[in-house]
């Protein structure tokens, strides 16, 4: 199931999605105003690390819709050219979505996507 977020701008007629992984626990209510005024215009990632603030978790993901569905073709194009599932950038639909478009991924703060032992 987790390749099927590629074809959201197939499917979604929203400006912006916030997808969250199946394994993701929300403990306290939010709006998209918690992404402030300078929401992405592309799509931006959080991270696993507390102290790394590199978009590198597709786990909790803001998508600009109209964006991705621009580059949906060539992004179909550059994901089934691979002969693998591992991407320089990571394994999956996550290494493609950073190799892909890491120029235009911006970085989601810790506090979407917290791990509880840290």
């Amino acid at each position: 199931g987790t390749w099927q977020r590629i074809d959201i701008p197939s499917y979604i007629s929203a400006e912006y999605v916030l997808l969250l992984d199946a394994d993701t626990v929300v403990v306290s209510p939010f709006s998209f105003a918690a992404f402030g005024s300078n929401v992405t215009g592309t799509l931006g990632f959080s991270s696993e690390l507390q102290e790394d603030h590199v978009p590198s978790n597709a786990g909790v993901s803001l998508l600009n819709v109209p964006f991705l569905r621009e580059s949906l073709e060539s992004f179909h194009s550059f994901i089934f050219s691979h002969t693998s599932p591992q991407f320089d950038m990571g394994p999956s639909d996550q290494g493609a979505y950073r190799e892909y478009y890491w120029n235009n991924l911006t970085f989601l703060g810790a506090e979407f996507n917290v791990k509880p032992y840290y």
